[in-house]
């Protein structure tokens, strides 16, 4: 007990240390009332703990039972002020409102209850009737996606998942993808797409490390990488480019079945070239011009901006201003590919140099995605449209999305913001246009793409009859509601966590954060769910 006596008036100590320090230099530090208190305690302390030193020297060994009343008197009066130092920081450093916390989850599961039964009635209203679907088939394309997403929610509550969450999001769509294997097998067939998708899944699993750690980044300047590396990095964003935009034009007009924005295309393909011209600006390995590095690094992205931005506005007028009667696959496909005209060259060039193999990933992923869901359909011979209980080939897309934010750098810390992006193309601070710059290359990949690509799921190929237009806008209108209910799910889980654990050692270095991002993200998911519904209804 002595002994113990001894470590709380060291402890005691160290607190009131603490905390004159801390007001002394925190521009929040205590009121003078509370210091007082805080004194007053101490004081009232330190002079039991000398009287109960003088009071035990007068008693020799084989008074033990003096002592020890002394003693405990001593450890209670050091106990209470630990106490009420602590009850008065949590007072002043956190605090959390239990009411509003408990309202806003509250809220956030009835909004999934409401997401749940929309997409029931949306599926009522416009289930094909010549869809046969068995119940092994709805396990497989159903209850399986629904079980991931749970896991992958559930997962949010420990902060090593949390930490791992691009690792954790790539091993559930391998997952899909093992099972998409493991049911071809089955049927006797496995085709090239499976196997596609199998591989891509390794690519991304082993790219996390070397591009997430700053150690493995070419820029870094503790590397001396070797000449064909440093020509291999300047050179591929460039030439993937010129190929991207290549493949980009010989594909869309390649479509018998779209009406052929000419006008996104031009202007994409414009964008393409600068952005090319903007990497060669910056090329470590050959010598380009003043004029030439000026017009690269300035010109080229705020043309790039420009174009974006003219062709966002000129493709929501567009629609606005088209027949309601026009609503069918070539318009919706036209539509598609113009407002990905419209937003992938700026996102590609706010991801750097990596940008052209995410958007090339993207693209690739996107296909395999596609081929499976047709694959399956014609298994089940769906003839009208797609199934909008398949809720498989969605949740690969969400989990694809949030596999390629990881993958292009991005996390869920503050520090994992790429400031950098958002000065690109200018050297001076303005808020709105920094912030704006900064949060599409945040979200650019993950969410803004993705939400406005939804509807290729439903056009690739066809077995020659067209859909009818109650039939897509069923599918479409399910496919929006599925992928905001897997957002919402996903993040009020991770409310939920941080809720639990806001009394954790790492709540502001790792769970609010996350809190903040899902948000965040949430919010915009919505936003442009609801930007998309408008624009392709």
């Amino acid at each position: 007990m002595q002994n113990y006596a001894n470590t709380l008036c060291i402890n005691c100590w160290q607190v009131k240390r603490y905390i004159d320090l801390y007001s002394v230099t925190s521009a929040f530090g205590f009121p003078d009332e509370d210091l007082q208190l805080v004194s007053e305690l101490y004081t009232k302390a330190q002079e039991s703990w000398s009287s109960s030193i003088i009071t035990a020297n007068t008693f020799n060994n084989d008074a033990s039972s003096n002592v020890l009343p002394i003693l405990r008197n001593q450890i209670n009066v050091y106990s209470h002020f630990l106490e009420k130092v602590a009850e008065l920081a949590r007072s002043k450093w956190t605090e959390f409102d239990l009411t509003f916390m408990g309202i806003g989850l509250g809220v956030l599961f009835i909004s999934l209850f409401l997401h749940i039964v929309a997409i029931m009635k949306v599926h009522r209203l416009f289930k094909s009737p010549c869809s046969h679907i068995n119940n092994s088939w709805t396990l497989s394309r159903v209850l399986i996606p629904l079980l991931l997403v749970g896991i992958r929610a559930n997962s949010f509550l420990s902060n090593s998942y949390i930490l791992e969450e691009g690792k954790v999001a790539n091993f559930f769509l391998a997952t899909t993808a093992i099972i998409s294997t493991q049911n071809a097998i089955i049927k006797g067939k496995i085709a090239v797409e499976e196997i596609s998708f199998l591989m891509l899944n390794i690519v991304l699993r082993y790219s996390f490390e070397p591009i997430l750690s700053k150690q493995n980044n070419l820029i870094n300047n503790d590397i001396d990488p070797s000449i064909l590396a440093v020509i291999a990095y300047e050179a591929f964003p460039i030439i993937s480019m010129l190929l991207l935009a290549y493949l980009f034009y010989k594909r869309a007009y390649s479509l018998p079945s779209c009406e052929t924005p000419t006008t996104f295309m031009f202007g994409a393909l414009l964008s393409y070239l600068l952005l090319a011209l903007h990497w060669v600006s910056e090329s470590r390995v050959i010598e380009v011009p003043s004029l030439v590095q000026y017009i690269g690094k300035t010109i080229a992205p705020r043309t790039i901006y420009s174009i974006g931005f003219v062709l966002v506005l000129f493709a929501f007028v567009q629609a606005f201003l088209s027949s309601r009667s026009t609503f069918n696959d070539r318009r919706i496909l036209a539509a598609f590919l113009a407002m990905m005209c419209a937003w992938s060259p700026t996102i590609i060039m706010l991801l750097g140099r990596q940008g052209p193999m995410v958007a090339f990933i993207s693209l690739f992923g996107v296909w395999c995605i596609i081929r499976l869901q047709n694959l399956e359909q014609n298994y089940v011979d769906v003839v009208y449209g797609r199934s909008v209980m398949d809720l498989t080939s969605i949740t690969q897309w969400n989990l694809l999305a949030v596999s390629l934010f990881f993958y292009s750098g991005h996390w869920c810390m503050f520090d994992g913001l790429r400031y950098g992006a958002a000065f690109i193309g200018f050297d001076n601070f303005n808020f709105l246009r920094q912030g704006a710059l900064l949060a599409l290359d945040t979200f650019g990949i993950s969410h803004i793409l993705p939400i406005f690509g939804l509807p290729i799921l439903f056009f690739y190929e066809y077995s020659g009859e067209k859909q009818a237009s109650s039939s897509l806008f069923g599918s479409l209108t399910q496919a929006f509601l599925i992928y905001g209910f897997e957002t919402a799910a996903t993040t009020t889980f991770a409310l939920v966590s941080v809720a639990i654990h806001r009394r954790h050692l790492m709540v502001w270095g790792l769970f609010a954060p996350k809190f903040v991002f899902d948000a965040v993200g949430l919010i915009l998911t919505d936003f442009f769910i609801f930007l998309a519904s408008l624009y392709y209804f």
